[in-house]
């Protein structure tokens, strides 16, 4: 996947605090999931930088297996 194609589908600081709170999950709890460190789900949470690719991946991978989708305007559409 091209850098600029993944950083089109790359979750916003915003909508990820949207699905942790529609998950009711703590950020210790997505990182497990993602298999991530919980300072980077903190450090992306609060746009202190870009995620590295991997990251970014991985977590896109977790909401797709969550079913987690945004419409065109970045807002959740809740799984049925």
């Amino acid at each position: 996947m091209e850098m600029r194609t993944m950083k089109e589908h790359i979750i916003t600081p915003r909508q990820l605090r949207a699905v942790r709170a529609w998950l009711r999950w703590t950020q210790r709890q997505v990182a497990a999931e993602a298999q991530l460190s919980p300072q980077a789900i903190v450090d992306w949470e609060n746009d202190v930088r870009t995620p590295h690719r991997a990251t970014a991946l991985a977590l896109m991978h977790t909401m797709k297996r969550l079913r987690v989708r945004f419409d065109d305007q970045g807002n959740l559409i809740l799984p049925r």
